[in-house]
Formats: structure tokens, sequence, C-alpha cells
């Protein structure tokens, strides 16, 4: 379990910027930011992670923070807004390496709060997406999913 990838994928960007800052200082120059064709690298990092677990036949979780999309505003004033659409933080790629993915949310219900859970994609049984659960568990959805 990556408790969360979003943390993962900040620290190899930051450790791949921080080795090509220490190139540029080497060379007497500076640097700020990743260019987009030195996110490779991190790509290809992060894509070993869910690789290796592939492989070797293990089930495998990672935990993802969402963010909320900002988009420019329409009346001319130049700024921006939230949009109300959550994207995933950090890797984009992670849902095309995942075999599932879920959203949960935590909810009130009478006087207890209860976690829904919503399949968003899922490579075992397409009709079960979009589908929500209330206070699953990994082993229900499981079998749900794979049916033993």
């Amino acid at each position: 379990v990556i408790d969360t990838a979003t943390a993962v994928e900040s620290i190899l960007r930051q450790a791949i910027l921080e080795e090509l800052q220490e190139d540029a200082s080497d060379k007497g120059k500076t640097k700020q930011k990743l260019a987009t064709s030195e996110y490779t690298a991190r790509n290809l990092k992060m894509t070993a992670l869910f690789s290796h677990a592939r492989d070797k036949g293990k089930n495998f979780v990672t935990l993802q923070y969402v963010k909320e999309q900002w988009k420019k505003k329409t009346d001319g004033s130049g700024g921006f807004a939230p949009s109300g659409v959550l994207l995933l933080d950090g890797w984009a790629a992670t849902d095309s390496q995942v075999d599932i993915v879920l959203t949960m949310v935590e909810k009130a219900k009478a006087d207890k709060s209860v976690m829904i859970t919503t399949v968003q994609a899922n490579r075992f049984e397409r009709n079960f997406n979009r589908k929500t659960l209330e206070d699953t568990n990994y082993e229900e959805l499981y079998a749900i999913l794979v049916g033993e």
C-alpha cells in the first residue's frame, strides 16, 4: 500500500529536478523547474512501481488525492475559478496502470459516518462501473468484481 501516490509522485519529481539542478550548477547555470520533456524519468519510475507489483503477482494499492480543476473565467476578468470537477492530484496516468479506480467519500447518515465507495472504472466487470457501495471492505469488493 502506498499512501499516497500523490506524495510519491511529488518526491520523484523533486528528486529528478534536484539532479538536473546539480548538473546545471556544475555548468554554471540554474534550473527552476522541469521542462515537459524532462517528465519522462518521473513517468518511467512511476510506471515501474505499478509494473513491479503486477510482474510479481502482488496486489498493489495506492491512495491518491484529488484536486479541483480550475477553468478560465468567461466574464473577461482573465482570472480562474474552480470548476467543480475533481482530478487526480499527482501522476495523471495512474488510471491507465490500475485494475480498479475507486472514489471514497465520507457521508453522515443518521447518527453515524459511512464511507460511500463508487467504482469509477475496473478491468474485471465493466457493468459494475459507476456502482455505489456503502461501507464496503476490500474482501467484499474483490468478491463482487472478480466473482470469488
